[in-house]
């Protein structure tokens, strides 16, 4: 059963990344497309609200973000980070 963790002033559960999982995000840093999604993870695992991931990744909107983190990491793990997506206005996630 995943471990989840949240702080006190955000509410938006994220699974705790294992010792390999994070290893793997860390190596993800160094591509734009993924690497900017693992960096959106490795923030929310260290505490920071969706809020402030929005202003330190310079997003437009905390509702990408959350689907980042609960639609595609929480449910389907870090191997779809690296895969090309794109998400749409809508709740939907379109995989090419």
């Amino acid at each position: 059963m995943p471990i989840f963790s949240n702080t006190v002033r955000d509410t938006f559960l994220i699974r705790i990344p294992i010792i390999d999982e994070r290893n793997h995000l860390h190596l993800m840093l160094k591509d734009n497309e993924s690497g900017y999604r693992a960096k959106i993870i490795l923030l929310k695992d260290e505490g920071y609200t969706v809020p402030q991931i929005r202003k330190i990744t310079n997003h437009q909107h905390d509702l990408s973000i959350r689907k980042w983190i609960h639609h595609c990491y929480n449910e389907k793990g870090i191997d779809i980070l690296c895969q090309k997506s794109i998400i749409t206005n809508s709740i939907n996630l379109i995989m090419i």
